[in-house]
């Protein structure tokens, strides 16, 4: 499972920030919030376009990246 494939970048979507796929949602936007105290099931409700395999395909992404270090 690599977290690249649920990420898109597209010069026509969000001034190509990377975004969760099929969403105009940054995966900055995400982090912001979690950073700033949303629970992942609060940014879910916030942002109705990310799915929860969204937000486990990009967790897991980052721990096998993180395991390969």
């Amino acid at each position: 499972m690599n977290s690249k494939s649920i990420i898109k970048v597209d010069p026509e979507i969000m001034h190509g920030a990377p975004v969760f796929e099929g969403t105009r949602v940054t995966i900055a936007t995400y982090y912001d919030n979690i950073r700033d105290g949303l629970s992942i099931k609060e940014f879910l409700e916030a942002f109705p376009g990310v799915t929860k395999d969204h937000i486990e395909r990009l967790l897991e992404g980052q721990r096998q990246e993180l395991a390969a270090v």
